[in-house]
């Protein structure tokens, strides 16, 4: 078993503005004011797909590339002047009502509206309204909201093949420039998880915790590996 990969530089706070930053208010304008005094150079993450003759397996092959910043401008001043366009627009979430969501919606949305101008409307649901409210958004195109709750075990899959969700990728391609200069893709420990044929579905909001146990001596029985294979 492989060692846990450590957790990146940047607080969970940082990527809770960063995420809502970098993954809604894209699709206004393309205008970027970069901020006095800062130096930036961003290089945007990369998807590469590979796909083999008709019939074949095919092959996806997902490159990310770390951005590389000489910027010193903290993620609020950041965020304060790459957001003037968008003063006074409103971000609608629909998500479950775990406690991350209710953090978010009691600290981090005051903070994010203080800093940008922006308003942020979160509605907390049970995991099925939640879930229920979101697919009928995104089948009916009707755009009530810009972010969903998604849950990366089982819908990142099928909502990226329906088209339910926007290729973040193609937004750090097409908008480098709303993409915090020290965002890094590979602090988030679980991004493996969010890319499905080459595309990025979303950022981890949350993780739980699990423990699994299993016997051991019954997955390295020949007896049983050979009946499994069967």
């Amino acid at each position: 078993m492989s060692e846990p990969k450590k957790v990146g530089r940047r607080s969970f706070l940082n990527y809770a503005i960063a995420v809502v930053a970098t993954g809604v208010i894209v699709g206004a304008a393309t205008y970027l004011a970069t901020p006095k005094g800062a130096t930036t150079t961003v290089t945007a993450p990369a998807a590469t797909t590979t796909v083999t003759a008709p019939g074949a397996t095919t092959t996806v092959v997902t490159t990310v590339t770390t951005p590389v910043t000489t910027s010193t401008v903290t993620l609020d001043e950041w965020a304060k002047e790459v957001s003037k366009p968008y003063k006074g627009e409103t971000i609608k979430i629909v998500t479950e009502g775990t406690p991350p969501s209710q953090w978010v919606n009691r600290v981090i949305v005051p903070k994010f509206k203080e800093i940008t101008g922006i308003n942020v409307i979160i509605e907390l649901l049970s995991w099925d309204d939640a879930f229920r409210k979101a697919v009928m958004d995104a089948e009916a195109k009707a755009g009530n909201y810009d972010m969903y709750y998604c849950d990366m075990g089982f819908t990142v899959a099928s909502w990226t093949e329906k088209g339910y969700i926007e290729d973040m990728y193609k937004m750090f391609e097409l908008h480098p420039n709303l993409v915090y200069p020290n965002f890094n893709l590979n602090d988030i420990i679980t991004n493996r998880f969010w890319t499905y044929q080459g595309k990025l579905a979303g950022f981890s909001f949350e993780h739980f915790l699990k423990a699994l146990w299993y016997r051991k001596d019954l997955f390295e029985d020949p007896n049983e590996r050979s009946k499994f294979k069967a």
